[in-house]
């Protein structure tokens, strides 16, 4: 079964947050349940350090604010945390 190399999320709009943010764990889930990533995978998410984010949600990950500790909880790490965060396979 082919998997995915490079997954790029830029799930929903940056505003309102919670809305976009559990939809983003969604799909987070369905990425692990499935195993769909390749061993070396690379996970890029957009929009992580947007300012129409912060006026809203004081969390630092605004619409990944869910989806990114179920990534990191299931094997996943941050190489890069800025405006877009990614994160790769442990």
């Amino acid at each position: 079964v082919d998997k995915i190399d490079f997954l790029y999320l830029d799930t929903g709009d940056v505003t309102p947050i919670e809305s976009t943010a559990q939809l983003h764990l969604r799909e987070a889930k369905i990425i692990i349940e499935k195993n769909l990533m390749s061993e070396n995978g690379i996970i890029l998410i957009d929009d992580v350090r947007n300012i129409q984010s912060k006026k809203q949600d004081p969390s630092e990950y605004g619409k990944a604010k869910y989806s990114i500790p179920y990534f990191e909880e299931n094997g996943y790490k941050i190489i890069k945390d800025e405006y877009q965060v990614v994160l790769i396979k442990k």
